[in-house]
């Protein structure tokens, strides 16, 4: 058996390769995860399959299901039929697993994450998949500290845990992204278990087809929230976890846009913004919040309620609802009647008080808009 640990956000997970795999393969990913700092380990495959069955990953050519023969309950298992494809989905792995150990507990994003050596302030990136995370990692790693390419991971304290995971690069005439020690490219990694970086902007990645001038440019709370929910890992389900992430945003000062079209060209504005230079308007937001019941609460047919667990957020005057996984946006119709039935009450009931406030509702319009609630299932 060889094998190496690496231990991403203060995660050990144990890499374990079965003989099958070609010596070239293992010395290959060694060095692609040179940035984690991997220490050689020893033994046999077994004994870390038994001591470690949620992080340790088991890398081998054998078929998968003779593989969960042999290590039942295992929760990690790559079988590797391609080298090339092999080393980008051990990446993949890696992540996964370190996001599983640490899924509730801290915020994780799928952002780019950078430091200032010099004054330890970092800034987070966020964006989909070909926003530009990876190529801007590339390049401003060369001036300032690369903290992660596309898994940022923040503490309720603000500070950052390093993930200088390899860099996974689409390059021409291969199929699988190729997965590169940061190191090797010039770029200055964060050593993994410093934890000194401390967030200080939240920056939502605009990269434009045609040129522009690049511009930093504060975007509306309720804007920043519906985009990064969608760029983090099962945070809606997280107990209070849009609260800590609203707390986080203000704690920055606000989100920041960045427009821009190559990424050169916006060094000196983030130079300028990572020293403290450039102060940008500090976002001021009023913001209310109410939750639902945790458990569904007993009606009769008759009357409607509220989804349990669902969460409202009232910001400048948008009405926010997290439901089951997502957060999204509704009409302030919509939010008035999730509003009223804070209490359980009989569609007659809520469309009397609706009129209160509207004047008269027609009965057609009053059903529909219900109907879609149920649907969506922000009521029932």
């Amino acid at each position: 058996m060889r094998g190496f640990q690496v231990s991403p956000a203060g995660v050990d997970i144990y890499l374990v390769f079965e003989e099958s795999i070609s010596q070239r393969f293992f010395n290959d990913a060694l060095a692609e995860w040179g940035a984690l700092q991997p220490r050689i380990i020893s033994g046999t495959v077994q004994k870390y399959v038994s001591e470690y069955p949620q992080t340790c990953i088991v890398i081998t050519e054998r078929n998968e299901r003779h593989l969960q023969a042999d290590f039942p309950g295992m929760a990690h298992l790559l079988v590797v039929s391609d080298e090339e494809v092999g080393h980008e989905r051990l990446t993949v792995e890696v992540t996964l697993c370190m996001l599983k150990q640490l899924a509730g507990s801290l915020n994780l994003f799928h952002a780019a994450a950078l430091g200032d050596p010099q004054n330890k302030s970092a800034m987070i990136m966020v964006g989909p998949s070909g926003r530009g995370k990876t190529t801007a990692s590339k390049f401003l790693g060369q001036h300032f500290t690369y903290l992660s390419d596309e898994t940022a991971i923040v503490q309720h304290d603000f500070h950052l845990r390093p993930y200088p995971k390899p860099l996974s690069v689409i390059t021409e005439g291969h199929e699988a992204k190729q997965q590169i020690d940061p190191q090797s490219l010039g770029i200055s990694t964060a050593n993994p278990s410093d934890f000194t970086f401390k967030l200080h902007h939240v920056i939502l990645l605009n990269r434009q087809n045609e040129p522009v001038e690049p511009r930093l440019q504060r975007v509306a709370l309720a804007d920043a929230l519906l985009e990064i929910v969608q760029q983090t890992s099962g945070l809606v389900r997280t107990e209070n976890g849009i609260d800590r992430l609203i707390e986080l945003i203000q704690h920055c000062g606000g989100a920041i846009e960045l427009v821009y079209t190559e990424i050169a060209e916006t060094l000196p504005l983030l130079q300028s913004l990572m020293s403290g230079q450039l102060q940008l308007p500090v976002e001021n937001v009023d913001i209310q919040s109410e939750q639902a019941d945790s458990v569904e609460i007993s009606t009769d047919n008759e009357r409607l309620s509220r989804m349990a667990g669902s969460a409202g957020y009232l910001v400048d005057e948008r009405m926010l609802l997290t439901v089951e996984d997502r957060l999204i946006e509704i009409s302030p119709f919509a939010a008035d009647i999730w509003i009223e039935l804070k209490n359980p009450l009989t569609p007659d009931q809520l469309r009397t008080n609706l009129q209160e406030i509207y004047g008269s509702i027609p009965q057609h319009e009053f059903d529909r808009v219900i109907e879609e609630l149920r649907v969506s299932r922000i009521i029932r």
